[in-house]
């Protein structure tokens, strides 16, 4: 199945109600990085996926974490 029919099947998904809309974005934009789309969000995308932030209040959850 070639690219433009998935993505009317999902247009089609989406119109019929079958798909929320942060569901149907989050997939077309899965479909874009996975065929290497450069967008700035997909710039952003790539970099979180070398590095883990954590955000903590301290103590022992953050020290399990640093571990």
């Amino acid at each position: 199945m070639d690219n433009t029919k998935r993505y009317e099947r999902l247009r089609e998904r989406y119109l019929n109600g079958d798909l929320d809309r942060p569901k149907f974005l989050g997939l077309i934009g899965a479909a874009g990085l996975a065929y290497g789309v450069h967008t700035p969000f997909a710039r952003h995308a790539m970099a979180a996926i070398e590095k883990v932030r954590f955000d903590g209040w301290g103590g022992g959850v953050s020290e399990a974490f640093r571990k």
